[in-house]
């Protein structure tokens, strides 16, 4: 179940959350990540009106990068994550990043009740804008379309539902594993 502090962070605010249906609940998840990084948008807290952090036009320290190759290409797509700090016209965090060798290369931020969601939310915003290229990006030698940004769970529908789909993926994870040792002692 989704609980107004859940909606915050989404930048729902806790009026439009209390007018929310469970089907328009879906509708605001699947936007999730784009939502928290379209224009720097900040989650709604309960005493501000929508406030927006600036966009940054620097990273500031890197903490990480991942370089991509292009398929059938010499050429390279660099990510590269800033460090997450918090925004100066609200409580919110922003991390800040940067992906360059896809078209324009402009710093974009997800936003976050702490550092650490705001750094989550940037991984998942990489992921987001890297999927629609993904058939020709690939990640350290792996197949095409291995990015490495896997799928975060997300907890906004609550931790029984979280831990449902955490254990439906240990399952799927678990097979595919013993498939995997099966082949492997049958070519011995």
């Amino acid at each position: 179940m989704l609980v107004p502090q859940e909606a915050r962070c989404c930048g729902i605010s806790a009026a439009r959350f209390e007018t929310l249906s469970s089907k328009q609940v879906a509708g605001d998840l699947s936007s999730w990540v784009r939502l928290r990084v379209a224009a720097g948008a900040s989650g709604t807290t309960e005493n501000t009106n929508d406030r927006r952090p600036s966009m940054p036009t620097a990273l500031g320290t890197i903490i990480a990068e991942r370089t991509l190759t292009i398929a059938g290409s010499k050429a390279r797509v660099h990510v590269r994550l800033g460090r997450p700090k918090k925004d100066r016209t609200g409580g919110d965090y922003t991390c800040p990043f940067i992906i360059e060798g896809l078209g324009e290369s402009t710093v974009q931020q997800a936003s976050g009740i702490d550092s650490m969601q705001a750094l989550q939310l940037a991984m998942q915003a990489i992921r987001k804008t890297l999927l629609p290229h993904a058939k020709q990006l690939r990640w350290a030698g792996s197949e095409p379309g291995g990015l490495g940004f896997p799928m975060a769970i997300p907890e906004i529908f609550g931790v029984e539902f979280s831990q449902r789909l955490e254990g439906m993926v240990q399952r799927a994870t678990d097979r595919f594993g013993r498939a995997l040792e099966r082949s492997s002692r049958k070519k011995r």
